[in-house]
């Protein structure tokens, strides 16, 4: 004689993943939703109507989970269960770099280094703000400023990265100051020198001849002017220096050619 086993439970169950903001962990929601066939005992279901899981793994992916002791039955000695896959993607972690320090007005680059996010708001400490991944902004007064990014992923998950900059003032001044006349002939020249102050060293120079010294020798009519640029960005132009050769003089050789009268007496 053989005994039949019919199976009076069909073992179901959903997920649901969320996130707390700014939290260090997913947590997943499992709602047990097995069928009880009619006429099988409820007792025999060992089980619990919700169950939650919370996943503190960071950085990983991918991530098998089986409730295997939260959805089964005893049916003559057999246990019947229900397994699913539920993948969690990597928490957001927000990070970000930028210069310590800058000049107002220089453009800065906040470069997002983040990894696990879908969306950005930067704050920059100053009311302005963006949505930007990596944004190039500039600082129009000096102070210390507290740029914050917060990012988040389709969970809802959030994470915060904050940094200080210093924006320093603008004081950078400088001109061009001609070592001799500006008007002379050809084949001469004259220095052209920078004259500098303020600012924070070291100076980056850049001439209208393309040069890229303190000082340059001028020997040609034109325009002179330099950029300057300091170590935190600040920049100036300077005003043009006007230089004037003057063409020197040709020396032209002349032939004169005397042409003397011959007198010829006739002979007697």
């Amino acid at each position: 004689m053989y005994k039949v086993d019919t199976i009076e439970y069909i073992p179901d169950f959903f997920d649901s993943v969320f996130c707390v903001n700014n939290a260090d962990s997913v947590q997943i929601k499992l709602v047990n939703t097995t069928k009880i066939l009619t006429g099988a005992p409820e007792s025999f279901v060992q089980l619990e109507r919700e169950s939650r899981i919370i996943y503190k793994h960071k950085y990983e992916s991918d991530i098998e989970c089986v409730p295997r002791n939260l959805y089964g039955r005893f049916i003559s000695g057999w246990r019947v269960f229900d397994f699913k896959t539920i993948t969690i993607d990597s928490l957001p972690h927000a990070s970000f770099t930028v210069v310590d320090s800058v000049c107002q007005e220089t453009p800065v680059l906040f470069n997002n280094t983040s990894t696990g996010s879908s969306s950005s708001l930067w704050m920059f400490g100053d009311g302005a703000s963006s949505l930007l991944t990596s944004p190039i902004r500039s600082y129009t007064s000096s102070g210390l400023y507290t740029a914050t990014l917060e990012i988040s992923n389709a969970l809802g998950c959030t994470d915060t990265a904050m940094r200080s900059v210093l924006v320093l003032p603008h004081n950078l001044t400088g001109l061009i100051v001609a070592g001799g006349p500006l008007k002379f002939c050809e084949g001469d020249s004259v220095l052209l020198s920078s004259s500098i102050s303020g600012g924070y060293p070291a100076y980056n120079y850049l001439w209208s001849t393309i040069e890229t010294s303190s000082s340059i020798w001028a020997n040609q009519t034109g325009n002179y002017n330099l950029e300057v640029m300091d170590s935190k960005g600040c920049f100036i132009r300077t005003a043009n220096t006007n230089v004037l050769v003057k063409t020197k003089p040709h020396r032209i050789s002349l032939v004169i050619k005397t042409f003397v009268p011959i007198t010829t007496t006739p002979m007697l």
